[in-house]
């Protein structure tokens, strides 16, 4: 069942095992799956491969941690819930779901503003701006590709460290007020780059929010393009009574 002479890595010919055992019909919907440990000695692989392996299935949303209990086989394939009206909420509820969300930083350079950014933003065309490029991982697996723009005036002195964990965290510890966002969604065919990023097929679809983001004094903050797997996420839209 596990080769490990094989270019697979041995997490992935795990979950393929698990995921055989769930599409058979030999896992049932609620059923308990085998613990870390138990893969382990049965497999004769380390507990973190196991774990790995567990928690791949679980951003899938084919199964599901109960604190205290175990993992369980999901009753339906859920997706990651993202609240559509919430300016925040993937490390949220990444930890609800008993997982670690982490920021792999690829990019964090100056650049003199395009125009089509600068317009967004409110700024002047060659401005001095960040130019940032993230890519957001549960438990080391990449989830989310997200390339985003700041005035550098109002970071001025912005570091990689400070992208290492929640920025808007960072934006708040420097006094800066943030108000609300727009964001805009659509299905779109990414780049090579992007699904290189995710670990996507080509030409597999992602979903794409374009975010613009404000300050509470109306200034505009960040210009963010955020690519999710489409397999794995999906958007919540919560409306207040009238």
């Amino acid at each position: 069942m596990i080769d490990k002479n094989s270019h697979i890595p041995i997490y992935a010919q795990l979950e393929g095992v698990l995921l055989d055992m769930i599409e058979s019909g030999e896992l049932k919907s609620g059923d308990l799956i085998p613990s870390e440990n138990e893969l382990s000695k049965k497999y004769m692989i380390s507990r973190m491969t196991a774990k790995k392996a567990i928690d791949s299935l679980t951003i899938k949303g084919l199964v599901e941690r109960v604190q205290g209990k175990g993992t369980y086989v999901s009753s339906c394939e859920k997706r990651i819930e993202l609240p559509l009206n919430r300016l925040r909420g993937f490390t949220q509820r990444v930890c609800e779901m008993g997982l670690i969300p982490e920021n792999k930083v690829l990019v964090l350079e100056k650049i003199s503003c395009p125009k089509k950014i600068s317009k967004i933003l409110g700024i002047k065309e060659g401005d001095i701006v960040w130019r940032m490029e993230r890519v957001r991982q549960i438990e080391d697996i990449p989830a989310v590709f997200e390339e985003s723009y700041i005035s550098i005036a109002l970071l001025p002195d912005l570091k990689e460290e400070n992208l290492l964990k929640s920025k808007f965290a960072y934006i708040k510890s420097l006094g800066l007020n943030i108000g609300n966002s727009e964001r805009e969604i659509s299905a779109e065919i990414p780049s090579d780059y992007v699904a290189s990023a995710l670990k996507l097929k080509r030409n597999e679809p992602i979903l794409l929010a374009q975010n613009i983001t404000y300050l509470k004094n109306g200034i505009v903050l960040e210009y963010s393009k955020v690519y999710y797997n489409q397999k794995k996420y999906k958007f919540k839209l919560l409306a207040e009574n009238f």
